[in-house]
């Protein structure tokens, strides 16, 4: 067996999951004023197509339910604008939080590598090592910037 299965039967998944949610922990603040905008944004998505409903009702009465209509389009314009600032504000939020979450990250594998003796790196290839370190590191950032708010945003949805 060599070193590098070694050091993978050691790792689990939980304790993968601890060191990842330590990750969050630190960060927990912007992540609930993620969740909470997201909440707000999918309330006014799910009611944005009831106000069109309305529109189309009115369209085919009399023509007193113009300056009616013309409310219900401005609210409509208003509630959309609303919804596009609150994603701008939660994707800020999530993209400076996941950035930071990733700095720390690549600190600390940067001190785990240099923790490594020279008898431990001669054994993994350094294309190898790099091409690892960078791409879990990518997707680690893909995970918290994106997947996980983006589920529970179509969970939410859904229910």
């Amino acid at each position: 067996m060599n070193s590098e299965q070694e050091i993978r039967t050691n790792i689990t998944d939980k304790n993968i999951i601890r060191h990842l949610v330590r990750y969050l922990k630190e960060r927990k603040k912007a992540y609930i004023i993620s969740l909470i905008l997201m909440v707000i944004a999918v309330l006014i998505d799910i009611y944005l197509p009831v106000l069109q409903g309305k529109i189309s009702k009115m369209l085919g009465t009399d023509l007193n339910t113009f300056a009616v209509v013309l409310q219900i389009i401005i609210a409509y314009a208003f509630l959309s604008l609303i919804t596009y600032g609150i994603q701008y504000a939660q994707t800020m939020i999530l993209q400076k939080t996941g950035q930071g979450i990733i700095y720390d990250i690549r600190n600390d594998v940067f001190e785990q590598i240099e923790k490594l003796s020279i008898s431990q790196l001669v054994l993994i290839p350094v294309g190898k090592l790099v091409t690892r370190v960078t791409s879990d590191v990518n997707t680690l950032n893909e995970l918290f910037t994106s997947i996980l708010i983006n589920l529970i945003k179509n969970a939410f949805t859904i229910v």
